[in-house]
């Protein structure tokens, strides 16, 4: 008799604790969690996406409990759970951050800024036009092409110029002048255009190799996809200007550019001359 209410008593304890344990996690706070969220939309916010490698489904995440994410990037970030793309992913974040994060996945859908364009395109399209150029083609080898970049993406940076968290001589101020509509305007607008070919050479073959083996260990495709070309909030890459690519990922590496923790532990996992080799090859693809 003693020792089954030991066992009942063992029973209940066991699944206080584990009551306790599940809701102790909906701590985090919600809007900083999506704030923190935004760089894993670029595969989990794609319906029906394969991961590239290894490859499977990606898993849903909005609904899913918040003892169970506080968990899962707990084990990646300790490598426990192994995934090279989680791992990177995870690595730079807090207790704090996760618990966030899980906070505002396990909560309701959020509102998703809509993609209509209301009145006509900003003025600001001529400021724009005067850097990132009138067809598409930048002025400057250092500047990015916009024209049918990703509609998330332009959107994101648009918005972390306007807040601070990327910050760009050129751009913060431009952005800061931008209302919160005009940000979704300008995405969709330079996301239709066609991207133009910016008649960059293939890298050398030696180049290319050393690139490749580059991909290889950092997985670029687990996020920017077959081909480079992106999808949603991450970026083509493919034909991208060289030297921006290369400013770009040094950027990342060195910390200069800190509106993404995960691509910047990627960097910081390759050497300079594989950002050098991945540049040229990305460029000339």
């Amino acid at each position: 008799m003693l020792s089954r209410l030991n066992g009942l008593a063992l029973l209940a304890g066991t699944a206080l604790s584990l009551s306790w344990s599940l809701g102790a996690h909906a701590a985090g706070n919600p809007a900083d969690g999506e704030k923190k969220f935004y760089t894993c939309y670029g595969c989990h916010g794609v319906i029906n996406y394969r991961n590239a490698y290894p490859d499977y489904s990606v898993p849903k995440l909005r609904h899913q409990h918040a003892s169970y994410i506080v968990a899962a990037l707990q084990e990646y970030r300790s490598g426990e759970r192994p995934h090279a793309t989680m791992h990177a992913q995870a690595a730079s974040l807090s207790d704090q951050d996760i618990e966030d994060i899980a906070a505002y996945l396990q909560g309701p859908e959020p509102t998703k800024p809509t993609t209509a364009v209301s009145g006509k395109v900003p003025k600001q399209v001529t400021a724009c036009v005067a850097c990132h150029g009138e067809n598409g083609v930048p002025q400057q080898k250092d500047h990015p092409v916009i024209w049918g970049q990703q509609l998330g993406y332009l959107f994101f940076q648009l918005r972390d110029f306007k807040s601070g968290a990327r910050k760009n001589e050129q751009m913060s101020p431009i952005a800061e002048a931008l209302e919160h509509d005009d940000l979704m305007a300008l995405a969709q607008y330079f996301s239709k255009k066609p991207w133009p070919n910016l008649q960059q050479p293939h890298a050398p073959a030696e180049m290319a190799a050393q690139a490749k083996r580059a991909d290889t260990s950092v997985v670029c495709t687990s996020c920017h996809q077959e081909g480079f070309k992106g999808d949603g909030t991450q970026p083509r890459l493919a034909g991208q200007n060289r030297e921006y690519l290369q400013k770009t990922m040094t950027d990342f590496r060195t910390g200069a550019r800190a509106n993404n923790p995960g691509m910047s532990d990627f960097m910081k996992a390759v050497s300079e001359a594989d950002i050098t080799a991945l540049a040229a090859w990305l460029a000339g693809m």
